[in-house]
Protein backbone atom coordinates (compact mmCIF):
# COMPACT_ATOMS: atom_id res chain seq x y z
CA UNK A 1 0.00 0.00 0.00
CA UNK A 2 1.55 3.82 -0.96
CA UNK A 3 2.81 5.15 2.08
CA UNK A 4 0.41 8.35 1.42
CA UNK A 5 -3.05 6.26 1.46
CA UNK A 6 -1.73 4.54 4.57
CA UNK A 7 -1.19 7.12 6.60
CA UNK A 8 -4.37 8.91 5.54
CA UNK A 9 -6.32 5.83 6.45
CA UNK A 10 -4.71 6.00 10.45
CA UNK A 11 -5.11 10.06 10.06
CA UNK A 12 -9.18 8.73 9.78
CA UNK A 13 -9.05 6.22 11.98
CA UNK A 14 -8.37 8.32 14.59
CA UNK A 15 -10.31 10.79 14.07
CA UNK A 16 -13.12 8.45 14.10
CA UNK A 17 -11.74 6.66 17.61
CA UNK A 18 -10.72 9.92 19.35
CA UNK A 19 -13.93 12.44 18.44
CA UNK A 20 -13.92 13.88 21.66
CA UNK A 21 -10.46 14.33 22.32
CA UNK A 22 -10.30 16.25 19.26
CA UNK A 23 -13.12 18.60 20.01
CA UNK A 24 -12.48 18.94 23.61
CA UNK A 25 -8.81 20.28 22.34
CA UNK A 26 -10.81 22.38 19.74
CA UNK A 27 -12.96 23.95 22.21
CA UNK A 28 -10.88 24.29 24.74
CA UNK A 29 -11.37 28.10 26.37
CA UNK A 30 -8.36 30.42 26.02
CA UNK A 31 -6.15 31.82 29.22
CA UNK A 32 -7.98 34.70 30.47
CA UNK A 33 -5.28 37.41 29.90
CA UNK A 34 -5.14 40.29 32.41
CA UNK A 35 -2.99 43.62 31.81
CA UNK A 36 -1.56 45.18 34.83
CA UNK A 37 -1.35 49.16 34.07
CA UNK A 38 0.62 51.41 36.63
CA UNK A 39 4.15 52.51 37.34
CA UNK A 40 7.20 51.54 39.35
CA UNK A 41 5.04 50.20 42.14
CA UNK A 42 3.54 47.64 39.59
CA UNK A 43 6.95 47.16 37.82
CA UNK A 44 9.35 44.02 38.01
CA UNK A 45 11.79 45.44 40.87
CA UNK A 46 14.63 43.06 40.71
CA UNK A 47 14.26 40.10 43.63
CA UNK A 48 10.68 41.55 44.63
CA UNK A 49 7.57 39.64 44.51
CA UNK A 50 5.78 42.22 43.58
CA UNK A 51 1.67 41.50 43.31
CA UNK A 52 1.33 40.72 39.48
CA UNK A 53 3.83 37.36 40.67
CA UNK A 54 1.77 36.90 43.85
CA UNK A 55 -1.55 37.11 41.54
CA UNK A 56 0.56 34.60 38.72
CA UNK A 57 0.87 32.23 42.03
CA UNK A 58 -2.36 32.36 43.35
CA UNK A 59 -3.54 32.25 39.97
CA UNK A 60 -1.83 28.90 39.22
CA UNK A 61 -2.07 27.08 42.95
CA UNK A 62 -6.06 27.12 42.20
CA UNK A 63 -5.61 25.38 38.20
CA UNK A 64 -6.90 29.02 37.00
CA UNK A 65 -5.46 29.61 32.92
CA UNK A 66 -4.94 33.24 33.23
CA UNK A 67 -1.51 35.72 31.45
CA UNK A 68 -0.96 38.42 33.73
CA UNK A 69 1.00 41.02 31.04
CA UNK A 70 2.55 43.52 33.20
CA UNK A 71 2.52 47.36 32.15
CA UNK A 72 4.08 49.03 34.97
CA UNK A 73 6.73 51.76 33.72
CA UNK A 74 8.96 53.04 36.67
CA UNK A 75 8.30 56.65 36.48
CA UNK A 76 5.26 57.00 34.80
CA UNK A 77 2.29 59.46 35.05
CA UNK A 78 -1.18 58.52 34.19
CA UNK A 79 -1.25 61.10 31.45
CA UNK A 80 1.76 58.40 30.22
CA UNK A 81 -0.71 55.15 30.55
CA UNK A 82 -3.24 57.15 28.22
CA UNK A 83 -0.81 58.06 25.56
CA UNK A 84 0.93 54.60 25.94
CA UNK A 85 -2.81 52.90 25.77
CA UNK A 86 -2.82 51.43 22.70
CA UNK A 87 0.57 50.20 22.97
CA UNK A 88 0.30 48.76 26.84
CA UNK A 89 -2.90 47.77 27.17
CA UNK A 90 -4.97 46.88 23.94
CA UNK A 91 -2.25 45.06 21.66
CA UNK A 92 -2.37 42.17 24.35
CA UNK A 93 -6.22 41.85 23.92
CA UNK A 94 -6.77 41.60 27.68
CA UNK A 95 -10.27 40.56 29.41
CA UNK A 96 -9.08 42.58 32.62
CA UNK A 97 -7.21 45.78 33.02
CA UNK A 98 -6.13 47.02 35.91
CA UNK A 99 -4.99 50.79 36.53
CA UNK A 100 -3.27 52.43 39.54
CA UNK A 101 -1.44 55.67 38.91
CA UNK A 102 -1.30 58.59 41.33
CA UNK A 103 2.30 58.21 43.17
CA UNK A 104 4.21 60.02 40.24
CA UNK A 105 0.64 62.31 39.12
CA UNK A 106 0.73 63.87 42.88
CA UNK A 107 4.53 64.69 43.13
CA UNK A 108 5.98 68.33 43.21
CA UNK A 109 9.45 68.50 42.21
CA UNK A 110 10.72 70.73 44.72
CA UNK A 111 14.23 69.41 43.91
CA UNK A 112 14.24 71.29 40.75
CA UNK A 113 15.90 74.70 40.33
CA UNK A 114 13.79 76.86 40.27
CA UNK A 115 11.14 74.61 42.35
CA UNK A 116 8.27 73.51 41.32
CA UNK A 117 5.18 74.33 43.24
CA UNK A 118 2.10 72.30 41.38
CA UNK A 119 2.43 68.26 40.59
CA UNK A 120 3.29 66.75 37.77
CA UNK A 121 -0.31 66.24 36.63
CA UNK A 122 -2.92 67.99 38.36
CA UNK A 123 -5.68 66.99 39.94
CA UNK A 124 -8.24 67.89 36.98
CA UNK A 125 -5.65 66.25 34.01
CA UNK A 126 -5.29 63.03 36.53
CA UNK A 127 -9.28 62.64 36.70
CA UNK A 128 -9.55 63.29 32.69
CA UNK A 129 -6.76 60.59 32.16
CA UNK A 130 -8.24 57.92 34.21
CA UNK A 131 -11.67 58.63 32.45
CA UNK A 132 -10.27 58.52 29.10
CA UNK A 133 -8.45 55.29 30.00
CA UNK A 134 -11.35 53.49 31.70
CA UNK A 135 -13.61 54.91 28.65
CA UNK A 136 -11.08 53.30 26.25
CA UNK A 137 -11.49 50.37 28.40
CA UNK A 138 -15.46 49.87 27.97
CA UNK A 139 -15.53 50.61 24.36
CA UNK A 140 -13.87 47.18 24.06
CA UNK A 141 -16.13 45.94 26.73
CA UNK A 142 -12.44 45.41 28.55
CA UNK A 143 -13.78 45.14 32.47
CA UNK A 144 -11.95 47.46 34.75
CA UNK A 145 -10.22 47.88 38.54
CA UNK A 146 -9.16 50.98 40.02
CA UNK A 147 -6.38 51.03 42.35
CA UNK A 148 -5.90 54.00 44.91
CA UNK A 149 -2.19 54.00 45.71
CA UNK A 150 -0.07 53.18 48.51
CA UNK A 151 0.91 55.55 51.40
CA UNK A 152 4.61 56.98 51.40
CA UNK A 153 7.32 57.92 54.40
CA UNK A 154 10.18 60.21 54.99
CA UNK A 155 13.35 58.58 54.92
CA UNK A 156 16.75 60.80 54.84
CA UNK A 157 17.19 60.66 51.07
CA UNK A 158 13.47 61.55 50.34
CA UNK A 159 14.30 64.30 53.37
CA UNK A 160 17.30 65.57 50.79
CA UNK A 161 15.34 65.43 47.46
CA UNK A 162 11.66 66.65 48.95
CA UNK A 163 12.12 68.34 52.29
CA UNK A 164 11.05 71.83 51.07
CA UNK A 165 7.92 73.59 50.89
CA UNK A 166 4.83 72.91 50.48
CA UNK A 167 6.06 69.84 52.01
CA UNK A 168 6.82 69.53 55.52
CA UNK A 169 9.30 67.61 56.41
CA UNK A 170 9.39 67.25 60.06
CA UNK A 171 5.38 66.29 59.61
CA UNK A 172 5.26 62.62 59.53
CA UNK A 173 2.18 63.00 57.25
CA UNK A 174 3.22 65.57 54.88
CA UNK A 175 4.42 63.89 52.59
CA UNK A 176 1.55 61.50 51.76
CA UNK A 177 -1.29 64.38 53.00
CA UNK A 178 0.87 67.59 50.86
CA UNK A 179 -1.43 65.86 47.75
CA UNK A 180 -1.19 62.32 47.32
CA UNK A 181 -4.34 61.77 49.20
CA UNK A 182 -6.32 64.55 47.35
CA UNK A 183 -5.40 62.32 44.08
CA UNK A 184 -6.74 59.23 45.68
CA UNK A 185 -9.93 60.68 46.58
CA UNK A 186 -9.87 61.40 42.90
CA UNK A 187 -9.82 57.60 42.16
CA UNK A 188 -12.53 56.58 44.31
CA UNK A 189 -14.88 59.55 42.83
CA UNK A 190 -14.15 58.16 39.53
CA UNK A 191 -14.59 54.55 40.55
CA UNK A 192 -18.11 55.24 41.76
CA UNK A 193 -18.80 57.37 38.96
CA UNK A 194 -18.07 55.07 36.51
CA UNK A 195 -18.71 52.06 38.03
CA UNK A 196 -15.79 50.19 38.11
CA UNK A 197 -14.64 48.15 41.38
CA UNK A 198 -11.93 49.60 43.30
CA UNK A 199 -9.35 47.91 45.26
CA UNK A 200 -8.65 51.29 48.20
CA UNK A 201 -4.91 50.22 48.80
CA UNK A 202 -4.68 53.86 50.43
CA UNK A 203 -7.08 53.01 52.93
CA UNK A 204 -5.50 49.89 53.76
CA UNK A 205 -2.23 52.06 54.52
CA UNK A 206 -4.48 53.92 56.73
CA UNK A 207 -6.30 50.85 58.75
CA UNK A 208 -2.90 49.73 58.90
CA UNK A 209 -1.61 52.54 60.97
CA UNK A 210 -4.54 52.43 63.37
CA UNK A 211 -3.40 48.87 63.79
CA UNK A 212 0.33 49.64 64.64
CA UNK A 213 0.69 52.70 65.79
CA UNK A 214 1.69 54.99 63.17
CA UNK A 215 4.07 53.15 61.51
CA UNK A 216 4.05 51.94 57.68
CA UNK A 217 7.85 51.88 57.62
CA UNK A 218 7.34 47.77 57.81
CA UNK A 219 5.83 48.02 53.87
CA UNK A 220 7.75 50.21 52.28
CA UNK A 221 11.34 49.25 50.35
CA UNK A 222 12.43 52.71 50.62
CA UNK A 223 9.41 55.68 51.97
CA UNK A 224 8.02 55.33 48.38
CA UNK A 225 7.81 51.44 46.99
CA UNK A 226 5.80 48.30 48.78
CA UNK A 227 8.33 45.73 50.12
CA UNK A 228 7.45 42.45 50.22
CA UNK A 229 4.98 42.64 52.66
CA UNK A 230 3.20 45.61 50.86
CA UNK A 231 3.30 44.15 47.86
CA UNK A 232 1.42 41.18 49.86
CA UNK A 233 -1.12 43.46 51.35
CA UNK A 234 -1.86 44.74 47.52
CA UNK A 235 -2.70 41.39 46.76
CA UNK A 236 -4.83 40.41 49.58
CA UNK A 237 -6.77 43.37 48.58
CA UNK A 238 -6.96 43.06 45.07
CA UNK A 239 -7.19 39.12 44.19
CA UNK A 240 -10.63 39.17 45.61
CA UNK A 241 -11.94 41.89 43.16
CA UNK A 242 -9.99 40.38 40.27
CA UNK A 243 -11.82 37.31 41.26
CA UNK A 244 -15.81 38.95 41.43
CA UNK A 245 -14.64 40.87 38.24
CA UNK A 246 -14.16 37.85 35.66
CA UNK A 247 -15.29 34.47 34.89
CA UNK A 248 -11.90 32.13 35.04
CA UNK A 249 -11.70 29.05 33.25
CA UNK A 250 -9.59 25.81 34.63
CA UNK A 251 -6.44 24.58 32.85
Amino acid sequence: MPMKKFCSILFISAVCLFPSLIAAQHNKDPPTRIVLLGDSTTATRDSLKIYGTLLDEAFRSENIDVIIINSGAGGNTSSDGKRNFQERVITHNPDLLVIQFGLNDSAIDVWKNPPEVKSRVSQSQYEENLRCMIGQAKLRKIPVILMTTNQMVWTPKLRELYGKPPYNPDDPKSFTDTALRDYNNIVRKVAESEKVPLADIFKAYDEYVEKHGGKIDNLLLDGIHPNNEGQKLVFDLLYPVIRKTVHFHKR
